[in-house]
């Protein structure tokens, strides 16, 4: 399976919070509608097991 460079998927996570249309982005990065779709689904879960996540850093109790 191929990966993304980094900058590519930093275009594509950028331009869908901005509130750009997924086949406008797939055609600007040059990348399948596909693959942007993928690209939301895996920073969705990404974002919803945040809260779940031990980091290395506490928050503290202010």
């Amino acid at each position: 399976m191929n990966r993304l460079p980094l900058k590519t998927r930093v275009q594509i996570l950028t331009m869908l919070c901005e509130g750009s249309s997924m086949r406008s982005i797939s055609r600007v990065a040059d990348v399948s509608i596909n693959t942007v779709s993928k690209l939301l689904v895996d920073a969705g879960k990404f974002c919803a097991d945040l809260p779940g996540r031990r980091g290395p850093y506490k928050k503290s109790a202010a």
